[in-house]
């Protein structure tokens, strides 16, 4: 069985950039074609998960995101939980952007759904009733928040953000990317949350 990556071999395979928080290949003494396409250039790819992209970079017949390495890198060892990465953006791997994610805390500091049909978080528009819908996922159950008038928008919206603070949700959890910008110093989340395995590598 193959043992876990180690710093110390990290960094026999990789430089890491301060300045991008990005990792790069090292030369490898000997292998004139690896250096010659690969030494000094960022190591990985982005994958991409539903409407979040992230970096990946193989090791030794392993893949891994590059933010869980930037944290090996950083600490000694790999994060005992999933991360989070405060900004929402996944290519953002700077040490102050990233903080554990206590059993599902990155669904509570999520990014708009690009195919939200109402601007905001947890509002749905239901054609059949003609009307919006709150709803909100939390510890795997669904809590349902109402219906309103399609004039009642802003009723709903304030519904939404009202359940949202009941159940502990960041002050950035729904905002775009660009608005989640200032939300970055916001402090770290404790407790349980509604887990998206697949959002949250």
């Amino acid at each position: 069985m193959r043992e876990e990556l180690t710093r110390e071999r990290l960094l026999e395979l990789l430089d890491f950039d301060e300045t991008l928080s990005r990792f790069r290949w090292r030369e490898r003494p000997g292998n004139n074609g690896f250096n010659a396409q690969r030494a000094g250039k960022l190591a990985g790819y982005e994958w991409h998960i539903d409407s979040l992209t992230y970096r990946r970079i193989g090791l030794e017949g392993k893949n891994y995101y590059e933010h869980r390495l930037v944290w090996l890198f950083h600490y000694g060892h790999f994060p005992t939980e999933k991360l989070d990465h405060k900004d929402g953006d996944g290519l953002n791997n700077a040490k102050e952007n990233l903080q554990l994610a206590p059993g599902n805390l990155n669904h509570k500091n999520m990014a708009k759904y690009s195919a939200n049909t109402s601007g905001y978080n947890n509002v749905y528009w239901c054609k059949q009733g003609e009307e919006w819908h709150v709803r909100i996922q939390h510890n795997g159950i669904g809590h349902y928040g109402g219906h309103f008038k399609k004039e009642g928008l802003h009723l709903a919206i304030a519904k939404a953000k009202e359940m949202r603070e009941a159940f502990g949700f960041s002050p950035a959890h729904g905002l775009t990317r660009e608005e989640r910008k200032n939300h970055s110093d916001q402090p770290i989340l404790t407790g349980d949350v509604c887990e998206r395995k697949s959002l949250l590598p």
